[in-house]
């Protein structure tokens, strides 16, 4: 399929202006020319372009992402082979940079990572072991809070640069933690995910008291609504959470995390996060239609 630069401004969300600025400067893409000399852009020339808009949006400078983002093209030629990648192949590459203090060296491996597969894989197959890996270290002392804190708060801002670069349409989902939990990155991680899929995610983070879960509905009127419920000691305050959303209205109310089957009254979601975004959004979408009017024959 080919695509103008009108449609590929308007499906990348980058003005055409940076379109041209990027092509000319870095040589991110180089489309066919018409007749007329309009611009032709391939499926592969928006994939490269949609990668880069996500990499710029993160915080990678222009020239870099251009670089990941054409290397992502040559190197993988299907998104979710992580079997495939390198760059996916170490889960220890954030705890090593994390130990060392290493700002330039956290920036690099995640901006590797999330440059030569989809996001999706990135999270799932190795951002979320690495953090594994991550806490092994911490709990065995080989890690200290410092590192351990430095780590996460680079993660944190790679997945909301994300999150923020992803368009938002779609039913309105709010995702967030109950009261006291404070296990906040696989929430972040799915609220992404879910934006991706098809939502319109309302992230509201961490620690969210009960009575606040009442007034976010009055407010913002989501349709469903996700908790993390990461620990043991997470289940009472989610399922008060979970009794004040469906008191105000919000029916489906999911709750996902290692917890999530001991929370009553709410959804257990006990996949990864991609197959657990990938679920709510197509049980929204088919709520949706089916209470759409039919008409008459």
């Amino acid at each position: 399929m080919t695509y103008s630069i009108g449609e590929v401004a308007a499906l990348t969300g980058v003005s055409t202006v940076t379109l041209r600025a990027w092509e000319s400067r870095y040589g991110v893409v180089r489309p066919q020319r018409t007749a007329s000399s309009y611009r032709q852009y391939d499926d592969r020339d928006l994939a490269v372009l949609q990668r880069m808009h996500a990499l710029v949006a993160s915080g990678v400078s222009p020239r870099r992402a251009a670089a990941l983002a054409t290397g992502e093209a040559a190197a993988a030629p299907a998104p979710d082979t992580a079997t495939a990648l390198p760059a996916l192949q170490d889960p220890t590459a954030l705890a090593r940079a994390g130990a060392a203090l290493d700002g330039e060296a956290l920036r690099r491996t995640l901006d590797e990572a999330f440059a030569v597969a989809s996001i999706e894989t990135a999270i799932d197959d190795w951002l979320l072991p690495s953090m594994s890996e991550v806490g092994r270290r911490w709990a065995s002392g080989e890690l200290d809070v410092v590192s351990e804190h430095f780590i996460s708060a680079a993660v944190m801002r790679k997945l909301s640069a994300l999150f923020e670069a992803t368009p938002a349409h779609g039913p309105r989902v709010a995702v967030g933690l109950p009261n006291e939990a404070r296990h906040e990155l696989p929430a972040l991680a799915f609220a992404l995910l879910l934006q991706r899929a098809g939502a319109q995610v309302l992230y509201v983070g961490a620690d969210i008291p009960q009575s606040c879960w009442s007034r976010l509905v009055e407010t913002w009127q989501p349709q469903a609504a996700v908790l993390g419920v990461a620990a043991d000691r997470d289940v009472a305050p989610a399922a008060a959470a979970v009794e004040a959303l469906t008191a105000a209205g919000v029916a489906p109310v999911y709750v996902g995390g290692r917890a999530a089957p001991q929370v009553r009254g709410a959804i257990p979601l006990t996949v990864s996060l991609r197959e657990a975004a990938r679920t709510v959004a197509a049980a929204l979408a088919h709520r949706g239609r089916s209470r759409q009017p039919q008409l008459a024959h």
